[in-house]
């Protein structure tokens, strides 16, 4: 059974012994899955720490579809709360045609490498075959999977990795910074301690001329 086309398992959140039913659990995290794959309802971005957040609506009975979460706390509302079965499926912003297509598609190819039982299916997104039932890798993207599509092609970086370049570069230009002014610093160090030195050798000069000097007026 597909989270997607029947939504039976909604409403079967607790099994008889009042505990969570496990195939409910199996179907919150493909839901999970899919839609935190989809970046088109993913809000991204980074938090005070420099820290990238990713949520999507949780669209759990407390939250109604209208406060974002991350994946840990939309997984726990869902857990505790359940999924309010009322929300319509065109109020889920992810849900589309295509959507539903490439799901059923990528179904069929999970049952097709791994079986038909759910619990030898991969927890997460298996990313080749996505990227084969969603039409393949075009122009650099991968339609509802953005974030891996950069894993196969170079000519962009996801918001994590462009921070941590940016950081990088930051270190290193204060360090080349560091290193300018250290070098001024021992360059300055080095014309002063040049000045005292040919001071000193002045100042002996002069002491070997008084001294000679004197010995001359003592003599005469």
């Amino acid at each position: 059974m597909a989270w997607y086309t029947d939504r039976g398992w909604m409403s079967n959140k607790n099994d008889s012994r009042g505990y969570l039913n496990s195939e409910f659990c199996d179907n919150v995290d493909m839901f999970l899955d899919f839609a935190f794959s989809n970046e088109a309802v993913v809000d991204t971005r980074l938090n005070i720490h420099g820290e990238t957040i990713r949520e999507i609506k949780c669209p759990c009975y407390k939250c109604q579809n209208i406060s974002y979460r991350d994946r840990a706390t939309v997984q726990e509302h869902l857990y505790k709360e359940g999924l309010d079965e009322n929300i319509e499926e065109e109020n889920l912003d992810w849900v589309d045609d295509r959507a539903r297509e490439t799901w059923v598609k990528y179904k069929e190819c999970l049952v097709n490498k791994y079986g038909k039982e759910q619990c030898k299916h991969p927890k997460s997104v298996d990313k080749d075959l996505w990227i084969q039932a969603s039409g393949g890798i075009k122009k650099g993207k991968v339609y509802g999977l953005s974030n891996v599509s950069d894993s196969y092609t170079h000519g962009r970086q996801n918001p994590e990795i462009e921070r941590l370049n940016k950081v990088i570069d930051e270190l290193v230009k204060e360090k080349d910074e560091e290193k300018e002014r250290m070098d001024g610093v021992i360059e300055g160090l080095a014309a002063e301690n040049e000045t005292m030195r040919n001071r000193m050798e002045n100042f002996e000069r002069m002491l070997k001329v008084m001294a000679q000097g004197g010995q001359s007026s003592s003599y005469g």
